[in-house]
Parts: C-alpha cells; sequence; structure tokens
C-alpha cells in the first residue's frame, strides 16, 4: 500500500512541478481510532504546497484521495508538509489547554480562536478524552466559526 501511495503522489508532485526531498508514509490510527496512512513531505518548497493557512495541503490531500478512490474505496490518508499539520495541532491543543484552566479556575464559558473544522474535530475529541468536566460546543457562522469550552454543572 505505501509503495502505491508513493507511487500516485510523487506522480503528483512531479506533475505539479514541485521538487520534494522525502515522502514518509506511516500507517497508524487518527483521533477517531480509524486505521489510516499518515503522509510527510520533505520538501523546500514546503510554502507553495502549504498555501494560505493550510489550504493547498487541503486540496492537495483531496486530489491524492481522488487518485487512491477507485482502487481503494474507503482508505484514509492524512497528508502533511514539513510536519506542518502536526506542529498546527500542537499548537492548537496548547492553546486549548490553557483556555481550559481559564474555565476551570473561573467556572464560565471561553471561546477559543476561530478555527477549520479539522481542527475544531480535533479540540472536540481531545477535551472529550481528556477532560472530562469540560463540554465543548462550535459556534459561529463561516471563517467565525470557533469552539466554545464550558463547565459541566
Amino acid at each position: 500500500m505505501e509503495e502505491y501511495i508513493q507511487d500516485k503522489l510523487s506522480n503528483l508532485l512531479n506533475a505539479l512541478g514541485v521538487e520534494f526531498n522525502h515522502i514518509d508514509i506511516q500507517e497508524g490510527k487518527n483521533l477517531s481510532e480509524e486505521n489510516q496512512y499518515m503522509i510527510n513531505i520533505a520538501t523546500s518548497e514546503a510554502s507553495l504546497l502549504i498555501g494560505k493557512k493550510g489550504n493547498n495541503i487541503i486540496a492537495l490531500q483531496h486530489i491524492l484521495k481522488q487518485l487512491m478512490k477507485k482502487k481503494f474505496p474507503t482508505l484514509r490518508i492524512n497528508l502533511d508538509v514539513d510536519s506542518y499539520k502536526k506542529r498546527q495541532i500542537e499548537n492548537t491543543l496548547g492553546i486549548t489547554e490553557r483556555h481550559v484552566q481559564k474555565v476551570r479556575e473561573s467556572h464560565k464559558t471561553v471561546s477559543l480562536p476561530p478555527m477549520t473544522p479539522y481542527y475544531r474535530r480535533i479540540v472536540h475529541i481531545f477535551i472529550d478524552r481528556n477532560y472530562p468536566d469540560i463540554l465543548t460546543e462550535s459556534a459561529g457562522l463561516k471563517e467565525g466559526r470557533h469552539v466554545i469550552l464550558k463547565p459541566k454543572a
């Protein structure tokens, strides 16, 4: 499987004219405990592949999924570039933990900054698994959508 993913992604990157040093592919579990392939592209052109707010990674991951879909319709992949998404997740969870402490100290609702559906889902799962005394909900519209942290009554 890894070799097939490697070939498809290499061909895609070459077709886009993007140079890359290495593609690391590992099988593992995502936050929902589903099997997935975690793919990280090492490149000197990271900013091009990442794009504004990670939008190019999202698009590239979608294209790769579509290329893989015919042969592997249930395949789950998580594409990253120079560990950008990994660092973003760590940063998001760090912010979340600081806000959890504020909720615990004040016993009041706290809003996190706006974030994409991907990162909101990560926050919801993280809180559910690690902070049984905190509830989460999403609020807001479009780019202003965010997670609200509340103390359990």
